[in-house]
């Protein structure tokens, strides 16, 4: 799960906050512990494990619940995979798909991760009233920006009805 981007990127930028990383051990302790509680059975010839659909939605709900992202990629499908590829050969004594992620591992451990730049917010007081900015003083008929050219007409007085509603009034 070390070469799943969705989760590399979530854990150096943050996204589940500063136990970013914890998470994401935790994480792929949840799915080992889940494989191991079905042992493989060779009387019905089941070799254990989650099946291809519970591990994709284990790791994207747990992503989601983690670190707060929807992943619409198909990661968790592909992640699902290899998980279950690599268990379904290693019930055999088979490694040799998990030593080609793990070579694979270690060749991608040194890269960084692209592809994802995170922006801040920016911070915008609220009033909690109505703007007084119009947006047609400032444009021209062409769509360009001009100051005011005129004084803006004052805003009628609200009309507050005897239960304590505004009454909407039409622009004029």
């Amino acid at each position: 799960m070390h070469l799943w981007h969705a989760l590399k990127m979530a854990v150096i930028e943050n996204w589940g906050g500063p136990e970013s990383d914890a998470k994401r051990t935790w994480l792929i302790g949840v799915v080992v512990d889940m494989y191991e509680e079905r042992p493989p059975n060779p009387q019905n010839g089941s070799i254990g494990g989650l099946d291809y659909i519970d591990t994709e939605e284990i790791i994207g709900q747990a992503f989601f619940d983690e670190f707060g992202a929807h992943l619409e990629d198909g990661s968790p499908r592909e992640i699902a995979g290899q998980l279950r590829k690599a268990w379904a050969e290693a019930v055999v004594g088979d490694e040799s798909y998990s030593n080609e992620l793990f070579a694979k591992f270690e060749k991608e451990r040194s890269k960084k991760v692209s592809g994802f730049t995170r922006g801040e917010d920016e911070e915008i007081p609220y009033s909690g009233g109505e703007s007084d900015y119009d947006e047609d003083e400032y444009m021209d008929q062409d769509g360009s920006a001009q100051g005011p050219s005129q004084p803006k007409p004052p805003k009628p007085e609200k009309i507050i009805d005897d239960d304590g509603f505004e009454t909407v009034q039409k622009k004029r």
